[in-house]
């Protein structure tokens, strides 16, 4: 098996693992920037393949077979070596970006930042008073700017954006997800 024969294959129980995780294929699909289809299909083809069948899947999300659970062991181990991986190659001169955001948020291409800017770190904190930025869709006790946002259902929504302007990364979050917003 050559090397990209096996990037395909971690590749595919990278993947494998990610729709355990969240129960449904569409999800980690959108959050991967994929089609589902594609998806469903490169599952599908490991399948085939192998011989191994790894989900059951139905209407209301998917489920692991027995060879699925044991073959998810191996994709848990190989997502820990990867992330050992990554701390033992990643610039030492890293900044961290504290960001809050309201829990009924979630936003798509925060790796994309880090790629783009991999000095800086992006880390999730539960308290938006001592984040460096804060996403809300609530109006803050303190005053703060917001935007005004359409999703092509026509449904609007405001929110409220908080970034500490002396933290040079927290800006090039906040300029990174307006961008995103806006576009």
């Amino acid at each position: 098996m050559n090397i990209k024969q096996k990037l395909s294959k971690i590749k595919t129980l990278l993947y494998f693992n990610a729709v355990l995780k969240n129960g449904k294929i569409s999800k980690v699909a959108q959050e991967n920037g994929i089609k589902q289809a594609n998806l469903s299909h490169l599952l599908t083809d490991f399948e085939n393949a192998t011989g191994i069948t790894l989900l059951q899947r139905s209407n209301q999300g998917v489920t692991p077979t027995q060879q699925g659970i044991l073959i998810s062991k191996i994709a848990t181990n190989i997502e820990n070596n990867l992330q050992e991986l990554e701390k033992l190659i990643t610039p030492k001169d890293t900044k961290q970006i504290k960001i809050f955001l309201s829990p009924e948020l979630c936003l798509k291409n925060l790796n994309e930042f880090e790629n783009q800017h991999p000095t800086y770190k992006v880390v999730i904190i539960s308290s938006p008073q001592e984040a460096d930025l804060s996403i809300l869709t609530q109006e803050p006790l303190w005053s703060c700017e917001y935007t005004k946002l359409t999703t092509p259902g026509n449904l609007s929504q405001k929110l409220w954006l908080t970034c500490k302007m002396d933290k040079p990364q927290a800006v090039s979050l906040y300029d990174f997800i307006m961008k995103q917003l806006l576009s």
